[in-house]
């Protein structure tokens, strides 16, 4: 290396650093030429350590984890990520390699060119260099400053996060004449290097090429420098200066790619003994040969070569190279050349490429097939098609489709291309526009008559409209639909379960989903069903059902394939453990999966995990940390603006207030979500409306309290759950009293604690006997009151409720009763992550599984836990346990 002293510092302190267990993200930039490459092999390869390395291809970016599976060669026992995979699976099954494999040396993963690496492949990068706590681990990746925003922004952010970015200037002077000194074997003068930085603009690989092609003496000389007009004429002209056999290697090589098995380009140029040849390219530094395990391949020795030699092809001679590459090349690359090969309209290949289309797993490269054959089509209509097939199969995939959008919205209207627009629509917020498409999308649909692969995607999207117009008996038909088309996206029987749930009660639509799972087809259907059936369970309050059928759910392999049902189940089973007062594992969950969604760069899948982690923390009186989940997820809710995210950050909101009793506030939010706001859902899907009463009555609007209670009643008295029933009593408590009616309001209170305590859940049972014991209070019933409010406060302490204990304890002293001060010891110095794996490792889970668990590695697991025992003063996991259930 010449010059990069900086540069090549900053690597050896962060391979230091990954040695010690600090891992590091760093992002290497700069134009073609700079340098990049040969910075990464001054240094990483050969470092001390398991080196992951993958270049990417530009003949490859489409490839489907291509990359991901140059990294994981040999390092993915239970099989690397196949095309279809959701990109955090793939990310898991990377650090799960990474983790291995740094229990006896740190880890270096390199991806040099990723400006061409496909996106899943970086995408799953992202996720397992933001997942790094305590590794020995160095992440680095080299790309073209010009094209870094190919790097996914997760990525970019773990860059910002872990290590920062390396941009790689061009070479002073004095790096210049040190260079030029080493090529010619003698000293430059500082003038003439100064002249040959400036002409070669410090570029590494320019100045290469002119010492190559000028002698010493022609450096030194007066007058401007003899310059190539572009570097493309100094490619072509070192390839003149070799025998017609090389320039022929590199023509065919420069069809197939970066990169290709030396057998198939020669026999591609029509060359009979390449050898020669390519030791001539070598020479002119132009391509060089590479030891393979599958056999020698040529490689072009820089990436500004492959493009000076593509670009001076003429197009009848590209065509040419392409058809013969299509006869030596295996598999699908075959077709690939074919279709780039033939101009005009060809019936068969358009078959062909339907067919590996229809055939391949990966969205991209199904489309990428798709693309290509659209310029062969018969006519205009056929290209239409062609196009609308491509993009499809990308927005069905959660690919963005903005590059064809523009092109789609030239075309005449039809369902395929609402369709494809709609969802552009919704992924830009402009529902009115999005609604108008789908709809024209399915009238267009049920005029034809004819069975189409639309109508389940259409139906699925039509059911998301039809829930944020609160057209709940539309949801349901929807959905239905959608099964009935053999929908595969993993939320049509989940928008079922929901939309049934409101019509006719969450016990009609947990029947309903069984009946779903057990005539399910296919096993995302299955998966769907299953998740479906644990929601509608939740909403009934069979607690115990839900949380076996979500367990059932996240023990699946296929869950872990995609982001959309992990979050899901993470979080109902999250809502569960709240509904059931296990709030810390509650917390821990939404967490956790917020974490994760982060990292996977699917940021709007974290509008459940941060809603829920607002609702459990301001139940704890943890006001600040609420508050950043609130507007966390406030702002997911305004991107997506649909009513039931809109729904959870009003709920959250009110939470907040509720516990910070501004009751001004609760009001406020909660005039949104009654039966005349536009935020109405049932009282199952969040209980709210006893806390509006009483904010009601607070504020003094008690005819409002009145009507906010009976609307309550009402609901209770027709789904029979015994938990809305609960809140429907101490509602009516609360208001009767603040009306004068004593009687009255005994009696009501009096009637929901004859309910069954464990099905009236903690939380809700709490503040019933805490309004009660309250009112008994007030009414001079000071025995029946301490009874009530010493029950209410053991429950608040079980759940960790600071707010409301505080406002028991209050209560219990107006009785004429002191509460015990408590002196438990609590494990408020860990950090939410470290609580998080104190609470899985006393469960009994070893290291690995807790990491599994937590999407984080085993190392990171035992840097954890050595903090827990620190903070907590245990020496093993039984005092662990002992410490943590004292603190509950």
């Amino acid at each position: 290396m010449f010059g990069r002293r900086d540069e090549l510092a900053r690597l050896d302190a962060a391979l230091r650093d990954a040695r010690a267990g600090t891992p590091s993200v760093l992002l290497i930039t700069g134009p073609a030429g700079i340098g990049k490459t040969s910075l990464l092999r001054a240094r990483l390869l050969d470092a001390e350590a398991h080196v992951l390395l993958a270049v990417a291809d530009e003949d490859e970016a489409d490839l489907e984890y291509g990359v991901l599976g140059q990294l994981l060669r040999g390092h993915a026992p239970d099989g690397a990520p196949e095309p279809g995979d959701d990109a955090f699976r793939a990310g898991a099954v990377l650090l799960a390699a990474i983790d291995r494999l740094q229990a006896d040396a740190p880890v270096v993963v390199v991806v040099d060119d990723a400006q061409w690496a496909d996106e899943r492949s970086l995408q799953a990068l992202a996720f397992a260099a933001r997942r790094l706590r305590a590794d020995r681990v160095l992440v680095v990746a080299a790309c073209r400053s010009e094209q870094v925003d190919h790097v996914p922004a997760a990525l970019r952010r773990a860059v910002e996060a872990g290590g920062g970015t390396l941009e790689l200037g061009p070479l002073a002077v004095a790096e210049v004449a040190e260079l030029a000194e080493a090529v010619h074997r003698r000293p430059l003068t500082t003038a003439a290097a100064r002249r040959l930085a400036e002409h070669a603009g410090g570029n590494p690989l320019h100045v290469r090429a002119l010492l190559a092609e000028l002698a010493p003496d022609a450096l030194e000389a007066t007058g401007r420098l003899p310059v190539p007009s572009t570097y493309a004429a100094l490619v072509l002209e070192r390839l003149q200066a070799c025998p017609p056999a090389a320039e022929a290697l590199v023509a065919a090589l420069a069809v197939l790619g970066s990169a290709a098995p030396l057998a198939d380009v020669a026999e591609i140029a029509g060359v009979d003994d390449p050898l020669p040849a390519v030791e001539a390219l070598a020479a002119g530094a132009l391509a060089e040969l590479d030891d393979a395990a599958t056999g020698p391949r040529l490689r072009f020795a820089h990436d500004l070569v492959h493009a000076a030699v593509e670009q001076s092809l003429t197009a009848s001679r590209t065509a040419q190279l392409h058809r013969r590459a299509a006869a030596v090349v295996a598999g699908d690359g075959a077709l690939r050349h074919r279709l780039a090969a033939t101009v005009g309209p060809d019936a068969e290949l358009v078959a062909l490429a339907r067919s590996a289309a229809q055939a391949e797993a990966s969205p991209d490269r199904a489309a990428g097939y798709l693309l290509a054959a659209a310029p062969l089509a018969a006519d205009e209509a056929e290209t239409r098609q062609l196009v609308l097939t491509a993009a499809t199969r990308l927005v069905l995939a959660g690919e963005p489709v903005d590059h064809l959008a523009a092109e789609i919205e030239r075309f005449p209207p039809d369902p395929a291309r609402d369709h494809v627009l709609g969802r552009v629509a919704l992924g830009r917020g402009r529902l009115a526009e999005a609604e108008e498409l789908l709809t024209r999308a399915w009238g267009g649909l049920a005029d034809s008559g004819e069975p189409d692969t639309l109508v389940g995607p259409v139906a699925d999207m039509l059911a998301i409209f039809a829930e944020h117009r609160g057209r709940f008996d539309e949801v349901a038909a929807w959905a239905r639909t959608a099964l009935d088309a053999g929908s595969q996206s993993l939320s049509s029987a989940m928008m079922l379960s929901f939309g049934r749930a409101v019509v006719d009660g969450p016990a009609a639509a947990a029947d309903e989903l069984a009946r779903v799972l057990a005539g399910a087809r296919s096993a995302n259907v299955a998966l769907d069903a299953r998740l479906g059936l644990g929601i509608a369970q939740l909403y009934a309050n069979r607690l115990e059902e839900a949380e076996r059928t979500l367990v059932a759910v996240l023990a699946s392999p296929r869950v872990r394939g995609s982001m959309l049902a992990f979050v899901n189940a993470r979080m109902h089973l999250a809502d569960r453990h709240f509904r059931a007062g296990r709030w810390a594992d509650a917390l821990d969950l939404a967490e956790t999966t917020a974490s994760i969604v982060a990292d996977s760069g699917q940021e709007w899948l974290a509008l459940l995990p941060h809603g829920i982690a607002a609702v459990v923390l301001a139940g704890q009186g943890q006001e600040a940390r609420a508050r950043e989940h609130a507007a966390a997820t406030a702002s997911l809710a305004e991107a997506v603006r649909l009513v039931p995210a809109q729904l959870l950050a009003a709920y959250a909101q009110l939470r907040i207030a509720d516990a910070a009793a501004d009751h001004e506030r609760v009001v406020a939010v909660a005039d949104r979500l009654g039966p005349g706001g536009q935020l109405h859902f049932p009282e199952w899907v969040h209980h709210y409306r006893a806390t509006y009463a009483e904010a009601l009555v607070a504020t003094g609007r008690l005819d409002d309290a009145a009507a906010a209670a009976g609307a309550l009643e009402r609901e209770a008295a027709a789904g029979g759950d015994v938990s809305i029933a609960a809140d429907a009593g101490r509602a009516r408590g609360v208001v009767a009293a603040a009306m004068g009616d004593a009687a009255s309001a005994q009696a009501a209170f009096a009637a929901a604690l004859a309910l069954d305590a464990d099905a009236c859940r903690p939380f809700e049972r709490a503040r019933l006997e805490l309004a009660a014991g309250a009112h008994a209070r007030r009414t001079r019933r000071r025995r029946e009151a301490s009874a009530l409010l010493a029950c209410a406060l053991e429950r608040l302490s079980a759940l960790g409720a600071q707010p409301w204990i505080g406002r028991c304890e209050r209560e219990l002293e107006a009785c004429g009763l002191r509460p015990a001060k408590r002196t438990r010891p609590r494990d408020d110095a860990l950090t939410p992550q470290e609580r998080t794996v104190a609470r899985l490792v006393v469960t009994g889970l070893t290291n690995r599984e807790v990491a599994a668990e937590l999407v984080l590695s085993a190392k990171t697991i035992e840097f954890h836990l050595g903090r827990i025992y620190r903070k907590l003063g245990v020496r093993s996991r039984t005092e662990l346990a002992a410490r943590l259930r004292d603190a509950e």
